[in-house]
């Protein structure tokens, strides 16, 4: 069930039936330490530092009570997160560099794509987009061939949100728009609501303030169903009040009012659909556009994969027995022909062409 309340963004239904766990199962066993793991993370996204920072504790004592490797390391995982939203951010960086350690040791991928994604929010929290790009690839370079799409929607997700912040706007919402669509799939409201937020933000600040009025007034309605817009990280507080301010000084609170609302009485495959186009309105057409890979040449593409997996310009030399220079040449040309600027947009684009290729066979 953790799983299944995890991809389908359901933290107070998590957090209420872990809490029942906890109460009734055997003092200090595997079980409460293991219900009060998954209660922690639900609390910490839902914003309660305490609670999690609490659980945390208690497994990591219980843990070490019962010579548990792998509970301990997903104390300090917990740790790490539960420091993070409560803005304890030096706190949470050792508990997160404890927690890459022994993740590592125990060979856990799957943890070590959590750590990632954690390790990406305080990034962003300590104003250090480019380490949370970086966090966000080597989410991706993990995941590797795995499967799970609300894993991929979560961390497109991210990237879009640290893309916003260093003003690549034109990357930042491909990027929104496939989490969207992803999490849109797999029938994550939270996720839909967070996705369609930063996209109403990117209206706002090119200032298309009709669109961006619709944008977040879906958002909200759908933050409602979800039990809460996401507050646990003060900066996207900001940046929504920031984004709602813009487009009511821009077009009156009357009008901002009345698209606002207008949006909670469509249909959610209206409202995503909306929302993927580059339209003003919803009656309008139009799609988010980017090139596909397959333009490459297959030198291109042998670079494009390399760089996909995290090598530096001088390691694919290295690799291929070729100059730097020449790779440099080569990586100009890659991001020239896609359209992007940054090696986690290539990343991604890689990603979603193998994702679309791979179920093109299978149909």
């Amino acid at each position: 069930m953790f799983a299944y309340w995890r991809a389908r963004g359901l933290p107070e239904e998590a957090g209420y039936w872990l809490g029942k766990a906890v109460e009734r199962a055997p003092a200090e066993s595997l079980t409460q330490v293991m219900a009060q793991l998954g209660r922690g993370y639900f609390a910490a996204m839902q914003g309660n530092g305490e609670l999690a920072i609490a659980d945390s504790d208690d497994s990591l004592r219980i843990g070490t009570g019962l010579g548990d490797d792998w509970i301990i390391a997903h104390g300090y995982l917990l740790r790490n997160l539960a420091l993070t939203v409560s803005g304890r951010l030096a706190e949470a960086a050792e508990a997160g560099a404890e927690a890459g350690r022994r993740l590592t040791a125990l060979g856990s991928p799957p943890r070590l794509i959590d750590l990632e994604i954690q390790l990406t929010y305080l990034a962003l929290l300590n104003e250090d987009v480019e380490a949370a790009i970086a966090h966000v690839q080597r989410g991706l370079n993990l995941l590797g061939g795995r499967r799970e799409r609300w894993l991929h929607g979560k961390l497109y997700l991210l990237a879009a949100l640290a893309l916003f912040l260093a003003a690549r706007e034109t990357e930042s919402t491909w990027c929104a728009t496939r989490s969207l669509c992803v999490r849109h799939e797999i029938g994550d409201t939270a996720g839909v609501a967070f996705a369609l937020e930063l996209l109403g933000w990117l209206a706002a600040r090119s200032g298309r303030q009709e669109r961006a009025a619709l944008l977040l007034g879906a958002a909200d309605h759908l933050w409602g169903q979800a039990g809460g817009r996401t507050t646990a990280i003060g900066m996207m507080e900001r940046l929504h009040q920031e984004a709602m301010a813009r487009a009511t000084d821009a077009l009156g609170d009357k009008r901002f009012e009345a698209l606002f609302t207008r949006a909670a009485r469509r249909r959610l495959d209206q409202l995503v659909a909306f929302a993927a186009s580059d339209a003003d309105d919803p009656a309008e057409g139009g799609g988010a556009k980017s090139r596909p890979p397959g333009q490459l040449t297959v030198r291109e593409l042998e670079i494009a994969d390399l760089v996909r997996h995290g090598l530096s310009n001088r390691q694919i030399a290295e690799r291929l027995f070729i100059s730097r220079r020449t790779v440099d040449a080569h990586v100009e040309h890659i991001f020239d022909k896609m359209g992007i600027t940054s090696r986690v947009m290539l990343a991604i684009q890689l990603r979603e062409h193998q994702v679309a290729a791979s179920d093109n066979a299978s149909a």
